[in-house]
């Protein structure tokens, strides 16, 4: 396993999600790891347990180790939309070892296409209700 490292608000950051955060993680949503990565990607409960976990690993010396609060942080950085969440929710299931790069790439490419098309006229699905 190795760390993530990223700055938000000019301050450094290591995450790592040990096998034991894992674990946790899972017991209290009871679900897998992986179920839980496309869930943070949508749900700020669960990108907030997230991000708390990979923050508060043995030995780490991040400034911010609450997850609502580095969600904040995040945000105020500029970190917005699905995509911007999931390339970094991603980035860290790569860094614990949970998913592959190849997943992740994967994965990133979902999320682009489902909001790909977002805001085009589209003549044969309209989306009103018509009598």
């Amino acid at each position: 396993m190795a760390n993530y490292y990223m700055a938000v608000g000019g301050q450094d950051y290591e995450l790592r999600l040990t096998a034991k955060a894992q674990a946790n993680l899972e017991s209290k949503y009871g679900t897998t790891i992986t179920g839980l990565l496309a869930d943070a990607i949508d749900k700020a409960q669960i990108r907030a347990e997230m991000f708390k976990a990979a923050l508060n690993w043995n030995g780490n010396a991040n400034p911010i180790t609450n997850g609502y609060d580095f969600c904040d942080a995040l945000v105020d950085d500029g970190v917005a939309g699905q995509e911007a969440w999931a390339a970094i929710i991603c980035d860290l299931n790569v860094a614990s070892g949970i998913i592959s790069a190849a997943t992740r790439d994967e994965i990133m490419n979902r999320v682009r296409g489902v909001f790909e098309n977002i805001g085009e006229d589209d003549e044969e699905n309209p989306t009103t209700a018509t009598d």
